[in-house]
């Protein structure tokens, strides 16, 4: 609650149920009759989701019509102080501010409410325009008017739940009679933000609606139709209503759909009321973006972005693109080929229309499965092929996940040649003995020592041997006879080597085809993130390396997320193909800066071509290995010239 009606609802409390007048608490808060009534809506409103009775008669004046004033909320209401806020509270102050609609807000009402000076107000003004311009809103300012923003209420809905998700609230732990998918935490948010009241209402109505549908939500979609019914229920409450030219898909032709049939007598029993058509429309779209984890055998959504075809033919490419990255038989895993086409489907409806969901283990899946998210990153230009924009990187690290998941399930991942002395016999044993102790091994030859020239036609990953000091092109492991608790270490880290080496893991590589001493600049003082791309632009175009079109891509890429990785370290880079001589520019700053979602100082700016699949895989063993590796970052901070930083990443 903002200060302002904080004051306001402080004097109500204390005057119990005694009606005031907008007059009155005028004058004894030293406020205008017009700001009052402006921050009565908020002071309504706090009310009416806390389930306060917050009475307003004509010739009367306002009350809460309390029968305790001094219960536990009112009470916290008393004791808070003035409040202070960060330059991000204040932004996020601002844009709700105007996504509630009140259009009588003006700067110098801002000023007074946020406790800061008028030049403060306007940098904020102009970042949360910034932000607002993502959801395609328009900030106006107008000296009569004040601040108003325009644009449709769709994108006012999808810009409310990305603040809300923003916002860090401080949630009270208790007892939560809540739907485990949602989480004690997330509940206590929304009931937070849109009410307890609401919040219960909307998991009651899904709760219904999956009862009778005899099916159950995957836990991401629940969560993201628990948040966007809340936002819709909430806007309709205050009468802003979706229209019909926002609405790009009809749900008629698919009537009766029996999903959408119960989902809409689910919420419309519970909030006992009807919903207008366009609402249904609405909460069409956001069922037609929902998983289920029941094979539903229904395509929902425009023919156009969701026909078995166009999510088969996408889904083929993917495959057969980690299939070749990776030197795995994606293929012939049928688990992953049903997976891929089912999120697809509903990946494509929720990025066209802009629904939003969360992927809570985000960074937990960027860090672990590095070099599989940025292929599927870079995929993702399938998806826009049809559709026309990029998934999200919540989107590409749930395809990351079913991706990661099949890996584990591959069987015998490791091929190896067993090369014994003496007896095959007991070197046949010996083989089997190890493909039963190491997980993932595949022993697909037992050869003696003078059958070297044969391995090279088996497709080896690994060689193991009881000969010591044997020579081999291939990874070799040395093993004894009996096979003791040494060798199991030794060859397990053998084969884990191996297999990372196919998902992007260290391998030997050049640089020099790359990374030339006069794309490496040290010592770089950046006034900003964008200044920084662009002289790193500037640079690979003046040698020829990228078109002018590569700087736009730069730029576009970090919109969708931060490239920033870890240690330090962010790797800006495009997704169309701008670069006409695969190179890296690599720039250490003296000074950290902000990235999006961590400072860096360590850059290495990408001119790589992603649909190339062996620059791809070059690239995701290079920097996932080496340039995110701490002691290797830490090493390139010291270096102390070009020559320097090549060798600390080729070593």
């Amino acid at each position: 609650m903002s200060d302002k009606a904080l004051r306001i609802i402080k004097v109500l409390i204390m005057n119990k149920n005694t009606p005031i007048t907008v007059k009155m608490l005028a004058v004894m808060l030293d406020m205008s009759e017009r700001s009052v009534n402006t921050y009565l809506k908020e002071v309504s409103e706090y009310c009416s989701k806390n389930q306060i009775p917050f009475v307003s008669k004509r010739g009367l004046g306002v009350y809460l019509a309390a029968a305790d004033c001094e219960n536990r909320l009112l009470a916290d209401l008393l004791s808070q102080g003035i409040p202070h806020y960060s330059g991000v509270e204040r932004m996020h102050y601002v844009i709700q501010v105007l996504l509630d609609g009140w259009s009588n807000y003006t700067v110098s009402m801002l000023v007074d409410e946020l406790y800061t000076s008028r030049q403060t107000i306007t940098a904020d003004l102009d970042a949360a325009e910034q932000w607002l311009e993502r959801y395609g809103l328009r900030l106006t300012k107008k000296s009569k008017t004040g601040l108003s923003l325009e644009g449709e209420e769709w994108n006012r809905r999808q810009a409310i739940t990305a603040l809300n998700r923003e916002k860090k609230l401080v949630c009270k732990s208790g007892n939560h009679n809540c739907d485990c998918r949602l989480g004690k935490e997330r509940y206590s948010k929304l009931s937070s933000i849109y009410g307890k009241k609401t919040t219960e209402q909307v998991c009651r109505a899904l709760e219904i609606f999956e009862q009778r549908l005899n099916n159950t939500l995957v836990d991401y979609c629940y969560v993201m139709l628990v948040e966007y019914l809340c936002v819709q229920r909430q806007r309709m409450d205050k009468g802003f209503l979706v229209k019909g030219s926002e609405v790009q898909a009809s749900s008629d032709s698919l009537d009766p759909m029996p999903a959408l049939r119960l989902l809409i007598e689910s919420l419309e029993f519970v909030f006992r009321t009807v919903y207008p058509k366009m609402e249904r429309e609405y909460v069409y779209i956001l069922l037609s973006g929902a998983e289920f984890q029941k094979d539903m055998q229904i395509l929902w959504g425009p023919a156009q972005y969701t026909s078995k075809e166009r999510v088969e033919e996408i889904c083929h490419k993917i495959i057969g693109h980690l299939s070749d990255v990776t030197d795995l038989e994606f293929a012939k895993e049928q688990r992953l080929l049903t997976g891929v086409e089912s999120f697809l489907s509903k990946c494509t409806i929720r990025t066209h229309y802009g629904i939003a969901i969360e992927n809570l283990f985000l960074e937990e899946v960027k860090r672990n499965y590095g070099a599989i998210f940025n292929t599927c990153f870079g995929l993702g230009s399938y998806v826009r092929e049809i559709i026309g924009t990029l998934p999200s990187e919540h989107e590409i690290a749930y395809l990351t996940l079913l991706v990661g998941g099949a890996l584990i399930r591959m069987e015998k991942r490791v091929n190896a040649v067993f090369v014994g002395t003496g007896n095959l016999l007991i070197a046949e044993m010996t083989a089997r003995k190890l493909e039963k102790l190491i997980s993932g091994l595949r022993v697909i030859a037992v050869l003696s020592a003078d059958q070297k020239k044969e391995i090279s036609a088996l497709g080896s990953d690994l060689m193991i041997t009881t000969i010591r000091d044997y020579e081999s092109e291939y990874p070799t492991v040395y093993v004894t006879p009996i096979i003791d608790e040494r060798d199991i270490l030794k060859l397990q880290k053998a084969c884990n080597d191996v297999f990372t080496g196919k998902l992007g893991g260290p391998e030997p590589v050049s640089l020099h085809d790359y990374i030339k001493p006069e794309f490496i600049l040290l010592d770089v003082e950046a006034a900003s993130k964008d200044k920084l791309i662009e002289l790193g632009c500037r640079l690979l175009q003046e040698h020829g390396c990228v078109t002018d079109e590569y700087y736009q891509e730069i730029l576009h890429r970090e919109t969708i997320s931060s490239t920033e990785i870890g240690n330090g370290v962010a790797i800006p880079h495009g997704i169309e193909n701008t670069v006409l001589v695969p190179s890296i520019c690599m720039m250490r700053l003296n000074k950290k800066i902000d990235w999006g979602s961590a400072p860096v100082d360590i850059i290495f700016m990408l001119a790589l071509n992603f649909n190339d699949i062996g620059t791809t895989r070059r690239f995701f063993k290079l920097f996932y290995e080496k340039a995110g590796h701490p002691a290797t970052v830490e090493a390139l901070r010291k270096a102390r010239n070009s020559s320097e930083v090549i060798t600390i990443l080729q070593s």
